[in-house]
């Protein structure tokens, strides 16, 4: 609880006795604590009950509340309407229901570039650290001691701490004192070796995602960083222009590594495993449009995402949209599982099987792979939702308890699909007692 009479802080200094009174009798602050409580949770509920006394708190208005009366009694109306969050105390006369839409257009723009530049970028080196893990390649161990306990710690440091640091660093440019302080772990781990090894950089966010970005295009990212760090500092980028530092600098890495393309080329080739069957024609279609685009792009110009992050904020960024015309967007999902994805440019698919979903089902798989006991799908909930769209979807207890067994019903969910796709439907985890 804050300390205050909210009813001084929405007067400020032009507040008096009088003045006082009126707002604290407009707003039930001259209530018991349990009362206003009471009223509160009123304003909350779908269902509330009214006083048609225009002088109570309680008396249902247009201007206040966005609903219609169901009954009434004696003197007191049951109204079923919209939840009211009531006025705000700094934006006099505003609804905060109307302050917080002013703010979601930011704030999805800020979920979508992040999860885009998060899944973008991760599908690249995502492949390889599955197909080497626990190995060299996946990660590196850093150990430090603990500035709070003074503990000898250690930390794991590969393409996911890359990615979300990199994906951190982007926002931070681009949306200045929006986002709240990150976790250090795994957001701020690159600033923090930026900082221990080559801190004349720490405050040049573009150089850092430069480091980030290029170790991103080889195999092991974290130990590329690493090593980019020290390289940046003996030949001093901060001295060099972009094009140059690119160039420079994945030369260095690359070394006996294969180039770009070819893991480029690697990746695609996994990826397309998972549906090896004219059945997902679309869906492989659509992997060898976005991953051939993106070596062209990265051919044409390499700092394309430097440029993407410079260039502004994603819904003022002409360079974002042109990218987002090129290869599209990842299937993204909002809290009530309605998703929303863009197609790359002249990618139509040509039949109904195409379901942007199948790769979440993918990810499903793997969990109950590495699980010890059963847990709800992840995409019960979207199941839920298309179910609008697709009548004979069928979800069940068994989306909670024993997804795999969705491989043996008649119509299909997205990881029923894949199960069966494998010749799994036979098979079942160790933990299905049942079976």
């Amino acid at each position: 609880m804050l300390p205050g009479d909210p009813a001084q802080m929405m007067l400020g200094q032009n507040e008096d006795s009088e003045q006082l009174k009126i707002v604290k009798q407009k707003y039930g602050f001259d209530k018991p604590l349990s009362t206003q409580y009471t009223y509160y949770l009123n304003d909350l509920s779908l269902l509330s009950f009214h006083s048609k006394k225009t002088s109570d708190y309680t008396y249902f208005t247009k201007e206040k509340y966005t609903g219609i009366t169901l009954f009434s009694v004696s003197n007191t109306q049951v109204v079923i309407k919209l939840p009211y969050l009531r006025e705000s105390f700094t934006k006099q006369g505003k609804k905060v229901s109307e302050v917080l839409l002013e703010t979601l257009p930011n704030t999805f723009v800020l979920a979508i570039s992040a999860i885009g530049i998060a899944l973008i970028l991760g599908m690249l080196f995502g492949v390889f650290s599955a197909l080497y893990k626990d190995t060299f390649l996946d990660k590196v161990n850093i150990s430090f001691t603990d500035s709070i306990t003074k503990e000898k710690r250690k930390l794991e440091f590969g393409g996911n701490q890359v990615t979300e640091g990199m994906a951190y660093l982007s926002e931070q440019y681009n949306f200045v004192n929006v986002l709240p302080v990150a976790d250090e772990y795994p957001y701020l781990i690159v600033q923090k070796l930026t900082e221990t090894i080559y801190p004349e950089i720490i405050d040049d966010k573009l150089l850092i995602i430069v480091l980030c970005d290029i170790s991103l295009m080889t195999y092991h990212p974290g130990f590329s960083f690493i090593r980019l760090l020290k390289y940046a500092k003996e030949i001093d980028i901060t001295k060099m222009d972009l094009d140059d530092i690119y160039k420079e600098c994945l030369e260095y890495i690359k070394g006996d590594h294969v180039d770009f393309d070819e893991l480029v080329d690697n990746v695609k080739s996994e990826i397309k495993k998972n549906f090896n069957a004219e059945y997902y024609n679309d869906i492989t279609n659509w992997i060898d449009i976005i991953f051939d685009r993106i070596k062209i792009i990265r051919s044409d110009i390499p700092s394309f995402f430097i440029d993407l992050v410079r260039f502004g904020k994603p819904n003022e960024n002409n360079f974002f949209k042109l990218l987002l015309n090129s290869v599209g967007s990842p299937l993204v999902l909002n809290s009530e599982s309605e998703g929303s994805i863009s197609l790359p440019f002249n990618f139509k698919p040509t039949g109904i099987n195409f379901n942007p979903g199948i790769f979440m089902a993918l990810n499903q798989i793997l969990r109950i792979f590495y699980s010890d006991k059963p847990s709800t799908c992840l995409l019960k909930d979207y199941c839920l939702k298309s179910k609008e769209t697709d009548s004979n979807l069928n979800v069940d207890e068994n989306c909670d308890i024993a997804p795999w067994k969705k491989a043996k019903e008649k119509n299909l969910c997205p990881v029923g699909q894949i199960w069966h796709h494998w010749a799994l439907k036979d098979y079942y985890p160790a933990y299905d007692i049942e079976n």
